[in-house]
């Protein structure tokens, strides 16, 4: 009877456990649903973002979570998971105007693999994407069309993936000869390119930016940084790469297929997709979500 109580009791305190457990994840899902959806409707109402300008598809997930809320019901952490990663998913996915995909187009037409830069697989996917991008912006009459067509759209962050790839490849600042060190033969080369006698890819460019603001511009100043970089002087030198890590989207390839590179993507504000600072995710880990309910919970993800 003693050993039967005892039993039963560890029964108890298990599935005691069991249930705490179950309503803490329960919790965090709610909240940190609750903390995009209230972030999301904020920036669109305070920054004039609208209907036209974010995803298609924004709205609608901003809706079902509302009606996640309203419907009286205490919903399981999977439906307020699923409801988080559709809103995040709409967010991440903006539409993007026929105007700027076939500027983007027109600069990614630009690009040439200079030297055997890009090995051939790189080399070969990048231009198989930006042809499926020029099916579609061949057909664009005006830079500025601010209509969209989602397969467009589709085609327009496969060929940024690609091109991400591509360039980020090989990260080791100032080396743009790739001979695994940034010596003086690296600051020849780059005079060279400015004196208009060597092609460079933007490969190439990116490891000799030095502006953080418009970092494409690659001039004098850019061989500059590079010898006190060589001489380990202090310099504005670095490396635009996509960064392998991230508050909620911690996959690397979604990150490659969402982080705009201005090497071929036209800093046009007016037809600029969306601004990333308002919807910037560790804006939203460390100032939104601690500020309105409480210090944040990573969500890990997988890729798509």
């Amino acid at each position: 009877m003693v050993m039967l109580t005892s039993v039963c009791s560890v029964g108890v305190s298990a599935a005691d456990s069991n249930q705490t457990q179950a309503d803490e994840n329960s919790n965090n899902a709610y909240r940190n649903l609750y903390a995009l959806y209230l972030y999301v409707y904020e920036q669109n109402t305070m920054t004039g973002i609208d209907r036209n300008t974010s995803s298609r598809y924004t709205w609608q997930r901003l809706d079902e979570v509302n009606a996640l809320f309203s419907d009286g019901i205490q919903n399981t952490d999977e439906e307020y998971q699923e409801a988080f990663d559709n809103l995040l998913e709409a967010v991440y996915t903006q539409d993007v105007y026929l105007g700027y995909i076939k500027l983007t187009y027109e600069k990614a037409l630009q690009e040439q693999n200079y030297n055997n830069w890009y090995s051939e697989d790189d080399w070969s996917d990048f231009v198989k994407s930006r042809d499926a991008v020029g099916a579609f912006a061949e057909n664009v009459d005006d830079f500025y069309c601010n209509d969209t067509d989602p397969e467009a759209t589709k085609a327009f962050y496969s060929m940024l993936y690609q091109f991400n790839c591509m360039t980020n490849r090989y990260q080791k600042t100032g080396d743009v000869n790739k001979d695994g060190t940034a010596d003086i033969k690296d600051v020849t080369l780059v005079q060279k390119f400015l004196a208009g006698q060597e092609n460079f890819t933007s490969g190439q460019k990116m490891l000799i930016c030095y502006d953080t603001v418009v970092y494409e511009n690659i001039d004098i100043n850019s061989a500059t940084h590079l010898q006190k970089y060589i001489a380990e002087m202090p310099n504005d030198l670095y490396t635009p790469v996509v960064e392998q890590f991230g508050d909620y989207y911690e996959d690397y390839d979604w990150r490659l297929a969402r982080t705009y590179n201005f090497f071929i993507c036209p800093r046009n504000l007016y037809l600029y997709p969306f601004d990333s600072y308002y919807y910037d995710t560790q804006y939203l880990k460390y100032f939104w979500l601690d500020k309105y309910v409480g210090p944040a919970v990573s969500i890990p993800r997988t890729g798509y």
